[in-house]
């Protein structure tokens, strides 16, 4: 189909219409590629690191509030406070000592979590292998079902 004012002559379209989908479909391409590399990028950083707020987090104090940072210096959180008595009671606010208290807890969550992870992981590796070392041939119950047994009826 030719149109009067086209700057192509008629028997070059069809060699136009071609040469100009060549080039949309290595620009999509392209793009395309480009666009899986960084997913792939992305996806192998979250997997050499899944933290999203690397430990260790610190606590410091600015002005009115203490902050708590992780260790790319992100703010993770403000504790507001104030140090007048009368104004941190009309204004239901928190204490020095308190907003530091709370600031404390928060950057040790790393810790505790971590340690958390260690120790569901160890009574995993436990009750694994008391499963296996417990003769199940006198009740044929496990030794995770025996146990909650025992506990019911007040044996431990």
């Amino acid at each position: 189909m030719s149109f009067p004012w086209s700057l192509i002559p008629p028997e070059l379209e069809l060699w136009f219409a071609i040469g100009v989908g060549i080039v949309v479909g290595a620009i999509v391409s392209s793009v395309v590629a480009f666009i899986s590399v960084r997913a792939s990028r992305a996806a192998t950083r979250q997997r050499e690191n899944p933290r999203i707020f690397p430990a260790p987090w610190s606590v410091e104090e600015r002005g009115d509030c203490v902050i708590v940072k992780d260790a790319t210096g992100q703010i993770l959180t403000c504790s507001y406070f104030a140090d007048e008595p009368l104004r941190w009671w009309s204004t239901k606010c928190l204490t020095k000592a308190e907003a530091w208290d709370v600031a404390v807890n928060i950057a040790n969550l790393p810790d505790i979590m971590s340690k958390y992870i260690a120790l569901t992981e160890s009574i995993k590796l436990i009750r694994g292998a008391a499963d296996l070392s417990f003769d199940m041939s006198e009740s044929g119950r496990s030794a995770s079902e025996e146990f909650e047994v025992l506990r019911r009826n007040g044996t431990l």
